[in-house]
């Protein structure tokens, strides 16, 4: 099982997206979000090699879909490591 370190522009925009979806849409929606970006957390700790390659971004750059945001994050297999980053520019 791989360790997953959320960086702490990753989590921002975490709580950026849900103050939008709870203002927009109310808090069963950002619950919801919420879940999902928490389930592709683990899915991504079980399963390391899942999601789409995104090589021409870097070495080890997936990328995963929590609908309608695009998730970014770059897998060390030396390290068992996953870190997560909305932004490339911070992998």
């Amino acid at each position: 099982m791989a360790s997953v370190v959320v960086l702490q522009r990753a989590q921002s925009d975490l709580e950026e997206i849900l103050r939008y979806l709870f203002e927009r849409a109310g808090l069963a929606t950002a619950k919801k979000c919420e879940r999902s970006f928490l389930d592709l957390n683990d899915w991504q700790s079980n399963h390391p090699e899942s999601g789409a390659t995104r090589s021409r971004l870097g070495q080890g750059i997936g990328l995963n879909v929590v609908d309608p945001y695009n998730v970014y994050s770059r897998y060390d297999a030396a390290t068992q490591t996953f870190i997560a980053g909305a932004r490339l520019r911070a992998l």
